[in-house]
């Protein structure tokens, strides 16, 4: 039997987040992949994380411009070999266009700095 997730589960998708959820992680592996359908079929950059929950263990995050830029400027580099290490917040966007429709879809930033530790006076 041939499950689906052969073909679309490999990829990580807005829908494998919960509302609000941020996931940060480590850059563990970048690929060239030949992604697509067999009359679509395109090389795509894939980032794969180490830190995932274990229901995304495997899958992947099948790069676009923008994301791309946002991984080079977080890594400091455009070079993808370079990034390997690099450590990266994904969450979900809902605001993301496709086909003229509303579809959201993930996007990648920074991880947020932890705020400083306020000194205690000693007393």
């Amino acid at each position: 039997m041939t499950s689906i997730d052969e073909f679309f589960g490999n990829f990580l998708k807005s829908e494998y987040f919960a509302k609000g959820e941020e996931m940060s992680l480590a850059i563990k592996e970048v690929k060239i992949e030949r992604v697509g359908r067999e009359d679509d079929i395109e090389n795509k950059i894939v980032v794969y994380f180490s830190g995932l929950r274990s229901d995304l263990s495997g899958k992947g995050l099948g790069l676009n411009k923008v994301n791309a830029e946002a991984i080079a400027e977080i890594a400091k580099t455009k070079v993808i070999e370079q990034w390997v290490g690099a450590r990266v917040c994904l969450y979900v966007d809902p605001n993301i266009m496709f086909g003229g429709k509303r579809v959201g879809g993930v996007r990648v930033k920074a991880v947020a700095s932890p705020a400083p530790a306020q000194a205690v006076a000693p007393a």
